[in-house]
C-alpha cells in the first residue's frame, strides 16, 4: 500500500470495498435536473421539443433546468423569453441554474442578477458564469481568471445571498482547474463585498467521439466520469482545508452537462445524442454514483486526497486511489470511512 520513492515518502492508497446496500444517504434535493435544450425556435432549424413536454418534465422528477450552454452563451435570450424559460421552470416545482455569458459587461451582469433576486416569483438564486471559454482554446486561463473575477465580483456586489458555480469547462482540464482551486489563480478563497466569490465548480462531460459502442455509453462513460468526480472533490477537499470552508460554506460541486459525444448530432428518441433512449441509460448509470461521491467528500480527511476512482460495471465495487505524505493516516481515512451512512455494511 505504501510505496517510497527516492527521499520524498508518498503513501499510494489502493482501496477495494464492496457493499450490498450502498444507496442509504440522503443526498441533494438539487442532484437531478436537466438542461432547458431546447424549445422550438431556439437555434434556427434545429429541433427542440421542451415547450411541448413540460408535463412530462415535472413528472421526470427534476428539480433543477439549467439556462446555459454554448447558445445561451453567444445569444442570451430576451427579457420576454427568458421571463417564459423561468415561469416553465418554476411552474414544474423546479429551480433555474441561470448562465451569465463571459462576454457580459459588468453592468450586464449587474442588472440581470438585479432584476432576478428582487423578491418575486422568478427570483433565481443559482447562478453560473461562462461555458467551456477554454474550448478549442478559445480563451487562455488567463482570462477565463480574468471573467470570473470581474464577473462573480460585479454579481456580488448586488448580492452576497446567491449561489455562484464556475465555471462549465467542456471536461475537468485538471492543470487548469488545479490553478484555479486553491493554486496560483486560486479564486475559492476569495471574499467580496463579504462574501465567497464562488460556492461551487462545475464541468462537463463528452467522453464519446465519432466511434463508439453502447458498452462506451452505458459503462465506459460513466466510469470516466465518477474519475473525474473523485479528482475534483479531492481539489474541493484541499480547497476548503486550506480557506477553512465548512458547512454552508463549503465548496460545492456540479456536472451540468454530461453528453453522449461531442458530435451531439440530432434530438431523436431513438438516435444516440443527449435526448435519445441510449443517452438516457448513461445519465442513469452516471448517477447511481452520485451518493457514493457525496459519502466520500462527506468523509474527507485531512492530508489524504483522493485522485481517482474507478467503478466496476456493475455497480457496487470500487477502487480508490489516492496519495498522503503520512502513512499512518490511511487507516484512520478507512475507519472514517465507515462511518458514513453511504458505506454502511461495507467491507475493505
Amino acid at each position: 500500500m505504501c510505496k517510497y520513492r527516492k527521499m520524498k515518502i508518498i503513501a499510494v492508497l489502493s482501496l477495494m470495498f464492496f457493499s450490498g446496500s450502498l444507496f442509504s444517504q440522503p443526498i441533494s434535493q438539487y442532484l437531478y435536473g436537466q438542461n432547458h435544450w431546447m424549445a422550438t425556435g431556439d437555434e434556427d432549424d434545429r429541433t427542440g421539443y421542451i415547450d411541448q413536454l413540460w408535463p412530462q418534465v415535472k413528472q421526470s422528477g427534476v428539480t433543477m433546468v439549467r439556462i446555459g450552454g454554448n447558445a445561451y452563451e453567444r445569444n442570451f435570450p430576451d427579457r420576454a423569453k427568458l421571463n417564459a424559460m423561468i415561469d416553465n421552470i418554476k411552474g414544474i416545482g423546479a429551480e433555474p441554474l441561470l448562465q451569465v455569458p463571459r462576454f457580459f459587461t459588468d453592468l450586464q451582469a449587474k442588472e440581470l442578477v438585479e432584476y432576478y433576486t428582487e423578491d418575486n416569483s422568478r427570483k433565481v438564486q443559482f447562478w453560473s458564469v461562462g461555458n467551456e471559454p477554454r474550448l478549442h482554446d478559445e480563451d487562455t486561463l488567463d482570462q477565463v481568471h480574468s471573467f470570473l473575477l470581474r464577473l462573480t465580483k460585479a454579481m456580488r456586489d448586488v448580492s452576497t445571498d446567491i449561489t455562484i458555480f464556475a465555471y462549465d469547462e467542456a471536461w475537468l482540464r485538471m492543470p487548469d482547474y488545479e490553478e484555479l482551486i486553491g493554486g496560483v489563480r486560486d479564486i475559492t478563497g476569495l471574499k467580496h463585498n463579504g462574501a465567497w466569490l464562488i460556492d461551487g465548480v462545475t464541468f462537463h462531460s463528452y467522453p464519446n467521439g465519432e466511434e463508439f459502442t453502447r458498452d462506451d455509453v452505458v459503462f465506459s462513460a460513466p466510469q470516466g466520469v465518477a474519475g473525474s468526480i473523485a479528482a475534483l472533490v479531492g481539489l474541493i477537499s484541499k480547497a476548503n482545508e486550506k480557506h477553512s470552508r465548512s458547512g454552508k460554506d463549503a465548496l460545492m460541486w456540479g456536472l451540468t452537462e454530461f453528453n453522449v459525444t461531442y458530435k451531439n448530432p440530432d434530438r431523436e428518441v431513438t438516435g444516440y445524442g443527449n435526448t435519445s433512449f441510449l443517452g438516457g441509460q448513461s445519465k442513469k448509470k452516471n448517477f447511481s454514483f452520485s451518493g457514493v461521491m457525496n459519502g466520500l467528500a462527506e468523509k474527507s480527511l485531512s492530508g489524504v486526497w483522493l485522485t481517482e476512482l474507478s467503478i466496476k460495471t456493475e455497480g457496487n465495487h470500487y477502487r480508490l486511489v489516492g496519495n498522503t505524505q503520512h502513512p499512518d493516516l490511511i487507516p484512520k481515512y478507512i475507519e472514517k470511512l465507515k462511518t458514513s451512512d453511504i458505506l454502511l455494511g461495507t467491507s475493505f
